[in-house]
């Protein structure tokens, strides 16, 4: 993830500076750098050389396992001498996870190798490695040393391991007295040179002496040349039983000075330059161990920040376990009503999370007297049905007191219950189930003795079983409310059923002798007004009055029996809409001719009154798909309305065509609605206007029904209203086809 990138970053930056601190404060070295196990350069002092791969060089693979330096070779990267150290890296769980290495500066060393004080003019000391190379920080200018290497006799004895000394040619072609010595642990020659020309100068002029003395003196010279010849090899032979103890690695070894000429000088030097040697291998050994105890302190510090970081991870992974169980357990109490199922799966994710695969919940239903095992898993899976009485195991003493409960010997618990023999459950917890401020159950899990051993619940699982048992409880809850609201809403929906069956009937009942009342109303009234009425003498008043009184209660009763006629119509319309029985025509139609038609119908009402009709209707309207018949019934309702509660102005009808629908509105400027009042004007029997104006009551289901079957036609229907202000109400129809419900019926004649 980004967060690991992050920190990988910042560990490369830190050790990178650490080591740029050590190559730069201390000369020893001309790069640090670290491999990872395939001999991959992670990090370096020299940023080019990150990436490369050394898997095949010998410091790497010797490096892997301990601290190694690797003698004079020939670097594939710089094509120069070089001495390199390798030691191996290792993880707080002491595994290898790479290797740290440093190429040597070999500056220190020509400071004292390539040093020629006491060797004369020609004098000159010098270290070559197998492959016929100076071993030295600045390398000759002459190409032919870099092409070809550099040659003589006595480089070629030494590089095959010998040590000696001799008259030979060296690599310059310039005749030479030559010491060397191969020096095994080091891997290179060391050779010890100086002209024959300069170092026999001596003797070759006392033999040009000796000659101008004549023959009586050769004798004598000879003798002295003899002499003279063995103080110059003798000391050259000491310095070589040295040299070859120094090769062999005693580096305390001096050569003895017993001259003081060019050889003596040249013993001097070479004790010097061993001296030199001796402290440089011991300043080198001090430093190895000094950044050998750094980097063990680094990488002590390494391991612990790895360890404080994998002890978060598994912290965070655990609380990720924890709250992914939580959030899914959650998840099951909304989408899952099957209280069994949901049990069983709380009590197995609460068990994966402890580490047991053994729990049970005990719940007692109302009105028992004994709590029951509802869900088993594990060992208490043979337990399910088993009853406990209060304070009885673990589940009945929870039950009775309310509070969790934690037994670590269930062995030698008093209180354990007789379902389980000894040495099958080693500790066991339990905690309470709650509906409101009463205990209805238990829930608990347990560690047995043969997976878990000796295994107790921690601290913080207790706090996490408490959360699955907070859970539970709120299924519980939830299941028995959903069954209370289950059979509630059976009752309600059997009274709902009752209540329609009686209003049908009741209905229906009603309607036959309705219409035999308004029919024979209808009849008397016409005959009383033809035959009776006219026979009455015109000086009779009281008759006359007592006959208008007559005709009068005639009128009533006609009028009360169309009204009742009305709701009974309107009563059979809603119930059937609300059951889904009415019939609908639906087809395309025009607004337009809708509300011409609902216009005319309404006509006769504006009669009397000082209202005037006024249609606002929007050119090029799309058709929609309707029921002709019931969209004139919610406009002429609508118009109705307008007109009952309006005295004088205008009733004005507007259509327009609006974002895909066609929306509809009747205006009026009469009593106006109070903003408390109009939630209530399309519920049932509501009748909010009449109680405020005193005018004759209506059904109060007109609006109820026109919001029935604007709702059927996919539409909506609202209004805008003050007091004193007018009232207009709207309804929208979709251009889109059919209506959501009952698509079927369409144009379905019936």
């Amino acid at each position: 993830g980004s967060a690991a990138a992050v920190d990988l970053q910042t560990a490369h930056t830190v050790l990178l500076s650490y080591l740029q601190f050590v190559v730069t404060s201390v000369s020893d070295s001309d790069e640090l750098f670290i491999m990872d196990l395939d001999g991959r350069v992670a990090i370096s002092t020299l940023a080019a050389h990150e990436g490369q791969l050394h898997a095949q060089d010998l410091f790497f693979k010797e490096g892997q396992s301990t601290a190694y330096i690797q003698r004079v070779y020939t670097s594939q990267e710089t094509r120069r001498p070089t001495i390199t150290i390798a030691t191996p890296l290792f993880d707080q769980a002491k595994r290898p996870v790479g290797v740290l290495a440093g190429h040597l500066n070999l500056t220190r060393v020509d400071r004292i190798i390539m040093e020629r004080t006491g060797l004369g003019v020609s004098g000159e000391t010098y270290l070559v490695n197998p492959s016929y190379e100076f071993v030295s920080a600045a390398q000759p200018d002459n190409p032919t040393f870099k092409q070809g290497g550099i040659h003589s006799t006595g480089i070629s004895a030494a590089l095959l391991g010998k040590n000696g000394q001799g008259l030979y040619f060296n690599y310059q072609g310039v005749p030479v007295v030559g010491v060397y010595n191969w020096l095994n642990e080091q891997g290179v020659a060391l050779m010890v040179e100086i002209s024959q020309a300069e170092a026999f100068e001596p003797a070759r002029q006392m033999a040009l002496s000796m000659a101008e003395f004549g023959l009586l003196a050769s004798l004598l010279l000879a003798g002295v040349a003899y002499f003279l010849a063995r103080q110059i090899v003798r000391p050259i032979l000491v310095i070589t039983d040295t040299a070859q103890r120094v090769a062999a690695g005693d580096l305390t070894q001096m050569a003895s000075v017993v001259t003081s000429d060019e050889v003596g000088l040249l013993a001097s030097t070479f004790n010097q330059m061993t001296d030199q040697l001796r402290l440089l291998y011991q300043d080198l050994e001090d430093k190895v161990l000094e950044r050998t105890t750094e980097l063990v302190l680094v990488n002590a510090h390494l391991e612990q920040e790895i360890a404080v970081r994998e002890q978060v991870q598994e912290s965070l992974h655990t609380q990720n376990n924890y709250l992914e169980a939580l959030h899914e357990t959650s998840l099951g109490l909304i989408s899952r009503l099957d209280l069994q199922e949901l049990f069983e799966d709380l009590v197995r994710r609460a068990g994966q999370l402890m580490g047991t695969p053994n729990g049970f919940i005990y719940i007692v239903e109302p009105g028992e007297t004994e709590i029951e095992c509802k869900v088993g898993l594990g060992l208490f899976a043979r337990l399910v049905g088993f009853r406990l009485s209060p304070g009885q195991g673990l589940g009945g003493t929870i039950w009775q007191t309310g509070e969790p409960l934690i037994v670590n010997d269930y062995d030698h618990w008093s209180g354990r219950a007789k379902n389980f023999e000894v040495g099958i459950i080693h500790s066991i917890i339990g905690f309470p189930l709650t509906s409101g401020h009463q205990v209805v159950g238990a829930l608990g899990l347990a560690f047995d003795c043969q997976e878990c051993g000796d295994q107790n619940f921690k601290d913080y699982q207790v706090e996490q079983l408490s959360r699955f048992a907070q859970l539970a409880s709120i299924a519980l809850d939830n299941a028995r409310l959903y069954t209370a609201a289950k059979e509630a809403r059976a009752a309600a929906e059997a009274a709902n059923e009752t209540k329609s069956v009686f209003l049908t009937n009741v209905s229906h009942e009603l309607r036959t002798p309705l219409t035999s009342i308004v029919g024979f109303a209808h009849i008397i009234k016409k005959r009383f007004d033809e035959h009776i009425y006219p026979q009455i003498p015109a000086g009779e008043s009281k008759i006359r009055q007592m006959a208008g009184q007559v005709d009068e209660n005639l009128a009533i009763i006609l009028s009360e029996s169309q009204r009742l006629t009305e709701l009974i119509t309107n009563l059979l319309d809603l119930e059937k809409i609300q059951a889904g029985q009415m019939n609908w025509r639906m087809a395309s139609l025009h607004m337009r001719d809708v509300i011409h038609l609902a216009a005319s119908v309404t006509a006769a009402l504006f009669i009397g009154k000082d209202l005037v009709w006024t249609e606002e209707i929007a050119e090029g309207m799309s058709q929609v798909i309707g029921d002709r018949d019931r969209l004139e019934q919610v406009l002429i309702n609508l118009i109705s309305n307008a007109v009952k509660f309006s005295n004088a102005g205008q009733i004005i009808c507007t259509a327009r065509q609006v974002n895909g629908e066609i929306v509809v509105s009747i205006q009026d400027l009469g009593i106006g609605i109070a903003a408390a009042d109009q939630d209530l004007v399309f519920e049932k029997f509501k009748q909010v206007g009449d109680t405020l104006t005193g005018k004759s009551k209506g059904t109060g289901l007109g609006l109820p029904i026109c919001k029935e079957i604007i709702t059927y036609h996919g539409g909506r229907i609202w209004l805008k209203s003050e007091l004193g202000q007018g009232s207009t109400f709207y309804f929208s129809l979709p251009l889109d086809g059919l209506p959501p419900e009952q698509p079927s019926k369409q144009n379905n004649g019936g």
